[in-house]
């Protein structure tokens, strides 16, 4: 029951008539005939195992780098808080050094015509005026 390949011309004819008059039994007579000549090729299951694993691998591959992108910036935007986060907290306890407090309160001292003890009072009373420091 084997059909020739010439058949397929009359296919092609029923196909451009009106889609109403074309024959479901004709089509299944020329698919089955199609049986005899149409195989599939040896290594058909192996390309296709091997095109499967390739699409599998670029998917995961895709995903690491993805999330590996997305971790990465993450943890740039947490470092980058946190060293503003701890700058603006180092500035705000560091203290100056004891010298430094010294010098103010002794220019204090002579520019008010008061004493030293309370020069060094007033001096860190603005100097945690300036750093906003209740």
């Amino acid at each position: 029951m084997s059909r020739l390949p010439e058949d397929f011309d009359e296919l092609d004819d029923n196909i451009e008539g009106d889609a109403n008059q074309f024959d479901l039994q004709d089509l299944e007579r020329t698919i089955l005939a199609a049986c005899d000549y149409v195989v599939p090729s040896d290594n058909l299951r192996p390309r296709t195992l091997d095109k499967a694993r390739e699409l599998t691998n670029a998917k995961a591959n895709t995903f690491k780098i993805g999330f590996a992108a997305i971790f990465g910036l993450s943890a740039w935007g947490c470092f980058v808080l946190l060293v503003s986060l701890s700058s603006s907290v180092h500035e705000r306890f560091v203290s100056p050094f004891g010298n430094e407090m010294q010098h103010i309160a002794a220019e204090l001292s002579t520019t008010n015509r008061e004493g030293i003890d309370w020069a060094l009072v007033d001096a860190f009373i603005r100097y945690r005026k300036v750093r906003g420091i209740q």
